[in-house]
C-alpha cells in the first residue's frame, strides 16, 4: 500500500498539537471516503463530517435532487460553501466529494486548512463497488452521459492529476477493508507528526 507524505504544500505549523487538525478524504466515487473516514475519526477521536451529507442536510434534497433541479453548477455551488466551512473547522475527518477539489479556491482552502489523503482504487474496482451499493445509486446521479465503467474510468483519468496534486499523500483504497485503511492512514499521520516534532520511534 502506497502512502509517504510528500514535502509539499507548506501551511500550518506541524508542530503544533496534532489533535488540532483536520484530515481531508479525496478520492473518487467508490473509493471508500465515507466509511474509511468514519473508521479514522474513531481511531484518531475526531469529528468526522461527509460534505455530500452536509449538501443534502443544507439544501433539504438529494445530490441527484439537486443536479435534475440545478444541474452541476447548483450542486457545486452548495458544495463548496460546504467544504469552505469545514476548513474553518478543527479536528475534523472530512470525506470531500469526488470532484470537490476542481474548484481551485476550494482546492486551495482545502490545502491550507489540514492534510489531504488521495484513497486511490483501479477504476474496475470502483465501478464494483458504485454498481453494487444501491443506496448510493439511487441519490447520485450519472456525471457524464455514458455512465457505468466508460463513465468511471474517462472521470478518473481526468482527475487523477488533479488529486494527486493537491493531496499529500496517497493510499490504496483497495487493499483491505475500511478499518485496515484507516488505520494505514491513521499510522501515516503518527508518522508524520513525529517528522516534524523532532521525535522518532
Amino acid at each position: 500500500m502506497s502512502g509517504n507524505f510528500r514535502s509539499r504544500n507548506p501551511r500550518r505549523n506541524p508542530n503544533e498539537d496534532s489533535r488540532r487538525m483536520n484530515v481531508f478524504l479525496t478520492g473518487f466515487r467508490g473509493s471508500g471516503k465515507s466509511a474509511v473516514g468514519r473508521e479514522l475519526a474513531e481511531l484518531a477521536g475526531l469529528e468526522f463530517v461527509d460534505t455530500d451529507e452536509e449538501v443534502e442536510l443544507l439544501s433539504g434534497k438529494t445530490v441527484k435532487e439537486i443536479f435534475d433541479c440545478g444541474g452541476e453548477k447548483a450542486f457545486r455551488e452548495i458544495e463548496k460553501r460546504v467544504v469552505l466551512d469545514t476548513c474553518s473547522r478543527e479536528n475534523l475527518v472530512v470525506a470531500l466529494g469526488g470532484g470537490a477539489l476542481a474548484d481551485a479556491g476550494t482546492a486551495r482552502a482545502v490545502k491550507n486548512a489540514g492534510i489531504v489523503v488521495f484513497l486511490n482504487a483501479p477504476a474496475e474496482v470502483l465501478h464494483r463497488r458504485i454498481e453494487s451499493d444501491g443506496a448510493t445509486a439511487g441519490r447520485r446521479p450519472p456525471l457524464t452521459r455514458k455512465g457505468g465503467f466508460e463513465e468511471t474510468r474517462e472521470l478518473l483519468e481526468r482527475r487523477l492529476p488533479l488529486y494527486r496534486e493537491v493531496a499529500d499523500a496517497e493510499v490504496d483504497a483497495a487493499a483491505g477493508p475500511p478499518r485496515v485503511i484507516a488505520e494505514r492512514i491513521e499510522s501515516l499521520l503518527e508518522g508524520h507528526c513525529r517528522k516534524f516534532s523532532g521525535k522518532s520511534t
